[in-house]
């Protein structure tokens, strides 16, 4: 099928893959019971009815390359989509946040619908079977860079506002669907901004945030954070700086084989030295990423990086290394600029908190399943905006989406488009159930 032949099934997804071993069905998706409520039930059935409008734009957002800090042409895409289905209110900020607002009656009461909208490269392991941005149909499946990471989960939570906008004759909540820009690194400066200055410029509090991630439709309340430490060694000659950064990037290998932390479980890892000319002398850096476990903060790395490795070193050869978490400007689509520190810390979102108990039920009303567990991404560099959301913010956030964290950036990336589907009708769920509750209260605990 030709990447701009518009998705066109006769069957809905729950039909042509119940049966099947890979179906909503058997793999849990979707529950063999009766859903409780003629509310779950509608949000259900036009979450199905939109199955070809859904695939389309998820599949055009594939195509479209959206490198981070890169996100202006998709960006126009998602705002003009979310002016085609009546949103209340869209626009983009200065940082180029795309939002969109279904509007309630209770804008203090906020759920947040994020995801970002840039991606990674594509990784160098693996030959993709066509090209990262062709948006293929395979199987019943959109291949393609970001489909899983995170341009799935866009498409659903932009559809997901307009079921809910559609059905839900009084929206006691306000509904913001928010596509942020440079998240991909793991920093989420748009999302800082979105909650520091932009949404309260529209009076919006949010009391949760529903993030767009590849989790299989899992609910995910948390995963370990990871830094970019920087080790300098500066001298006035080229050839000591070289050797002594080589040394510092060898102990640091040591280290990790010392303590177990092997390649597949990416605790830790280096760079090779890179070396910069200076007014007065050389400046030799060797770059590490390091995995930050709960309750490990990146001030306590800092300090067993100085202890463990540049202590032993300073005894073989007096010179002073700088040990500092890495730093650099970035400037958004847009043009404005930022100064960014590379860390994300851990966190969990605790599972007694109200709010989780309102989603739990919802999405069981709603005959989806409840699987709570960590967000367990493969590879170091990457994370959530629940970092800051509940470190900065003190936010309770959860993370729910179609597609896999083992795809991300991964050749062949793809998402099912069963379970597209049943992202829209979850995310819909989801706040159709928090609608329904009159203790909004409860959500400050």
């Amino acid at each position: 099928m030709e990447p701009s032949t518009p998705y066109r099934h006769p069957l809905s997804p729950v039909e042509r893959c119940r049966g099947g071993e890979n179906g909503p069905v058997a793999s849990g998706l979707l529950s063999e019971g009766r859903r409780d409520t003629p509310m779950y039930q509608l949000l259900h059935d036009d979450a199905e009815r939109m199955t070809d409008e859904v695939v389309d734009f998820t599949r055009e957002l594939v195509r479209t390359p959206s490198a981070s800090l890169h996100e202006g042409e998709i960006a126009t895409k998602v705002h003009e989509m979310m002016r085609d289905l009546a949103y209340d209110l869209t626009f983009v900020d200065e940082v180029g946040n795309v939002v969109g607002v279904v509007a309630g009656e209770r804008p203090e009461c906020t759920v947040l619908l994020e995801t970002h909208m840039d991606t990674s490269e594509p990784t160098s392991r693996g030959i993709w079977s066509s090209p990262p941005l062709a948006a293929e149909l395979v199987a019943d499946r959109i291949v393609g860079l970001g489909a899983a990471e995170c341009k799935a989960s866009l498409a659903a939570q932009v559809f997901a506002g307009h079921v809910l906008a559609r059905r839900l004759e009084r929206l006691h909540v306000n509904v913001v669907v928010a596509a942020v820009v440079a998240e991909e690194n793991g920093c989420s400066v748009g999302t800082r901004h979105l909650i520091e200055r932009t949404l309260p410029r529209i009076g919006c509090q949010p009391k949760l945030c529903l993030l767009g991630k590849p989790t299989g439709l899992d609910v995910c309340f948390g995963h370990d954070g990871w830094a970019c430490i920087d080790l300098d060694v500066t001298m006035r000659q080229a050839a000591i700086a070289d050797c002594v950064a080589e040394i510092v990037y060898r102990e640091l290998c040591r280290h990790c084989d010392s303590n177990g932390w092997s390649r597949a479980e990416a605790v830790m890892t280096a760079e090779r030295p890179r070396t910069e000319r200076l007014a007065d002398g050389y400046r030799c850096r060797v770059r590490v990423l390091r995995r930050l476990f709960p309750g490990e903060s990146v001030d306590d790395v800092v300090t067993w990086i100085s202890e463990h490795v540049c202590a032993e070193l300073g005894n073989l050869h007096p010179v002073a290394i700088d040990v500092h978490v890495h730093q650099e400007e970035q400037e958004f689509y847009t043009g404005r600029k930022a100064t960014v520190t590379i860390v994300t810390p851990p966190w969990s979102t605790n599972l007694t908190h109200p709010v989780l108990d309102r989603v739990r039920e919802s999405l069981l009303r709603a005959g989806l399943s409840w699987n709570p567990r960590r967000w367990e991404p493969k590879r170091l560099g990457l994370g959530t905006a629940g970092s800051v959301l509940s470190s900065a913010f003190r936010l309770p956030a959860v993370c729910f989406g179609p597609g896999r964290e083992t795809e991300v950036g991964a050749p062949d990336e793809s998402v099912r488009v069963c379970e597209l589907i049943a992202a829209v009708h979850g995310v819909s769920a989801i706040v159709g159930g928090l609608n329904r509750s009159s203790d909004w209260g409860a959500c400050d605990a």
